[in-house]
């Protein structure tokens, strides 16, 4: 695991705050829910957070916890080692050994010096309002993705029982002025014409 859990809640409070983006404070429960972190944990991070500068918190009602600066000004690797301490991943080995260098290395030596060189540069670069914009695109591709693989006829069929659910509930409904109540249609019934007016000389 790169970062602690404590970390991992940080990040995903602050980038929610970020793609927030509110004109004032807003509440711990609501950072919570919407980030899916732990509320009591969250307190006692964001307090961590504010005494390291990285947010501000107003008490009383209406009060809660916003960015001390803009999102747009604030990078993911401040939060990572507010949190967490200086980031060294060069001093880690992917395999647990005591010591991988260039001159005694293990396996997967190269292939982890080259994904912490290029993730080390990625999250020193990349801010708080990039990391959200990232997550709503995310979120963007999933729901059209999700959208392709319901066919249209069972759309249609969905949209056809909320029809139908929304005339049973009026209908339930007694109509104005009348202690009559509407008959309820059923999902299957189809429009049917109205008759046409009988013409001299036409069979019955």
């Amino acid at each position: 695991m790169l970062h602690s859990p404590t970390c991992q809640h940080a990040l995903r409070a602050l980038i929610y705050l970020a793609e927030k983006d509110a004109p004032g404070p807003v509440l711990v429960r609501e950072i919570a829910l919407a980030s899916g972190t732990p509320h009591q944990s969250l307190a006692k991070i964001l307090h961590s957070l504010r005494n390291h500068g990285l947010v501000r918190s107003t008490k009383g009602p209406g009060g809660g916890y916003r960015l001390a600066r803009p999102g747009d000004a604030m990078h993911l690797l401040e939060v990572i080692e507010a949190v967490d301490g200086r980031f060294e991943l060069n001093k880690s080995c992917i395999l647990g050994l005591d010591q991988c260098t260039d001159h005694a290395s293990c396996a997967l030596h190269d292939v982890w010096k080259t994904f912490r060189e290029r993730y080390y540069a990625k999250i020193a670069s990349m801010t708080l309002r990039e990391a959200a914009h990232a997550l709503r695109r995310k979120r963007v591709a999933i729901r059209d993705e999700q959208l392709d693989r319901w066919p249209a006829a069972d759309l249609l069929r969905d949209d056809d029982r909320r029809g139908t659910a929304v005339e049973n509930l009026r209908a339930l409904t007694p109509c104005r002025g009348s202690g009559r109540r509407r008959q309820p249609r059923s999902a299957t019934t189809q429009f049917q014409p109205a008759s046409m007016p009988h013409q001299p000389g036409s069979a019955r």
